[in-house]
């Protein structure tokens, strides 16, 4: 929430004026004060459909309605993945003591364990246990052609990088691994795009996506903040800045393919 005492607390402890134990303790008498009470904010207002109600008073209670029993099996299974998914990112950070939400998280093959990877180590490594926090916004659909895609298949779903991973090692303060710059990805658009930078519609979309997320007080929203910008126009600037750089470095864009019905 802005101007909350969590989030001040998280800013004083980042710039080092603020200890680790001190923000631990604020941050489990504060931090999730209002994650319930902005849960069902969508952009533009509430949701008009509630999945619970907070029964408030001297004995506050959480009462789930019959709206969650209208979930299709399929939007059981993939809100199911999604929480376990956005809870290992929560829970990562606080094993990092960061103070902050995951800025770029990898996946290490070798012992099964979701780390942090800075930018000015950037390896090729493997994003796909991101799929299920990056799916909710595109609704099962590929980001650049529309076509449905199954999020839970690693050989028809993609992670992919909207401005090429490659050109992580010529930037000097973005990290590309950064959710913000994360999309899924039909198997057809991400072997067609590979390393290119993609037509400016697809930035003009990503901007859209991670400014819904802000806006929707999505788990990754102080990383996605913290990487691209408090405000629309800020975040704007900084993608427009970087298909600037991308272009001086690798001039051929990826036009995509024919679209479907856009659905997101």
């Amino acid at each position: 929430m802005p101007g909350s005492v969590f989030l001040e607390g998280a800013a004083a402890h980042l710039r080092g004026q603020l200890d680790g134990d001190t923000f631990h303790a604020l941050t489990v008498q504060h931090a999730f004060r209002y994650v319930l009470d902005v849960y069902h904010r969508l952009p533009g207002g509430e949701s008009a459909v509630e999945f619970f109600q907070l029964q408030r008073g001297r004995r506050r209670s959480l009462v789930l309605t019959d709206a969650l029993l209208g979930l299709t099996p399929d939007q059981r299974t993939q809100l199911a993945a999604e929480v376990e998914a956005r809870w290992t990112l929560v829970e990562h950070a606080w094993s990092q003591r960061t103070g902050a939400l995951i800025r770029s998280p990898t996946y290490d093959d070798a012992t099964g364990e979701l780390v942090l990877v800075p930018w000015r180590h950037q390896t090729r490594v493997p994003l796909t246990p991101l799929r299920p926090a990056l799916s909710g916004y595109q609704k099962g659909h590929c980001f650049y052609c529309y076509a449905p895609i199954d999020t839970t298949s690693g050989a028809a779903c993609h992670v992919d990088h909207v401005f090429p991973w490659v050109l992580g090692y010529r930037l000097q303060n973005t990290d590309l691994n950064a959710v913000w710059n994360l999309v899924l990805a039909c198997t057809d658009c991400n072997s067609g795009k590979g390393g290119k930078l993609p037509a400016q519609r697809f930035v003009e979309r990503l901007h859209r996506r991670n400014s819904y997320l802000i806006d929707s007080h999505h788990p990754l929203r102080a990383a996605l903040i913290q990487d691209t910008g408090a405000t629309p126009k800020a975040r704007w600037a900084f993608l427009t800045s970087l298909e600037t750089f991308a272009l001086d470095n690798r001039p051929h864009r990826w036009n995509g393919r024919p679209e479907h019905a856009p659905v997101f």
